[in-house]
């Protein structure tokens, strides 16, 4: 038996693999200007309207504006990139500052165990009718599996564990190492993924954002795996709605040395000038930014 998973097969701590920040429509300019430092310091580009990308596609950010609303979905990419560079608190500290909902949160956690063979154990008891993500069993209707042949010639996919229409937790479990190998990745040895959905009415707020740990083990050790020795569970707006907040901003110059260091339009553009221009290419650059600096003005004149 493997279920349910144990601490030692842990392969570290709960992350945010996703997350939708809701704000009234009034407000989302507003927040979206204050996270343009942050964004302009990465490279992050504006692919399409509303749509934010980092570079080489490695994770955006994406706004929907439906009737009062609007949502900013930060993907899983984009938040392992901030925490990676130790700035997802600073993210998180500009959604603070408006009235905001945590409308959906994937709280994620690795386990380095045989993900074929767990998964048909998983896919066995969530059938069974003994399963369980909150007090109430999960109806075994509500559950599916995607299944297929890895390298090995064994059956692994995922196994989806109910589904935002249904429930304000729903949960999905996949063969991590399949899910790379497939896409050329690296071979991470074995892994499998628990990923909790939790939605609007949980509760959950930018602090479990910023650390699922609880939240993640409040409904993942229902059924899947066992909390950590000492785990006290989790309450729902614990802590208050906001996080610990940062009193340095970024400069104008921190911005501008983002753009142009990680944008991968202005590394086009350094190439191109470059092949044809060899070492006068920062003149050639130089000259055509000065032009539109000053046709700029002249449009701002022209106006007043």
């Amino acid at each position: 038996m493997i279920l349910p998973l144990t601490q030692d097969k842990c392969l570290g701590l709960p992350f945010a693999d996703f997350v939708n920040i809701t704000v009234v429509n009034d407000d989302a300019d507003a927040l979206l200007a204050g996270l343009m430092p942050l964004l302009d310091i990465y490279g992050c580009l504006q692919v399409a309207d509303g749509v934010f990308s980092l570079p080489n596609k490695s994770g955006t950010l994406i706004l929907r504006k439906r009737q009062a609303i609007t949502t900013f979905s930060t993907s899983g990419q984009f938040l392992s990139n901030l925490r990676a560079n130790a700035m997802l608190d600073r993210y998180l500290t500009v959604y603070a500052d408006f009235q905001h909902n945590v409308s959906m949160l994937h709280a994620t956690c690795d386990y380095g165990v045989d993900a074929p063979a767990a998964l048909k154990e998983i896919y066995s008891l969530a059938t069974s009718g003994q399963f369980y993500l909150s007090r109430k069993a999960m109806n075994p209707n509500h559950v599916t599996k995607f299944m297929g042949l890895n390298a090995d010639g064994s059956e692994t996919g995922t196994v989806n564990l109910g589904y935002k229409q249904n429930y304000d937790i729903w949960a999905k479990a996949y063969d991590k190492r399949h899910e790379r190998l497939s896409k050329g990745f690296a071979d991470c040895g074995e892994m499998l993924r628990i990923e909790i959905a939790i939605q609007t009415d949980v509760g959950a707020t930018l602090r479990d954002v910023s650390n699922p740990h609880d939240i993640f083990y409040q409904y993942a050790s229902k059924s899947l795996v066992i909390a950590p020795k000492g785990f006290a569970g989790w309450q729902s707006y614990a802590g208050g709605l906001s996080i610990e907040r940062k009193a340095d901003n970024l400069t104008t110059w921190q911005r501008i040395k983002g753009i142009i260091e990680n944008s991968n339009d202005f590394k086009r553009v350094l190439d191109m000038a470059i092949a044809d221009y060899g070492v006068d290419a920062a003149k050639e650059i130089d000259s055509i930014i000065r032009n539109r600096i000053f046709l700029s003005e002249r449009s701002k004149a022209n106006s007043l």
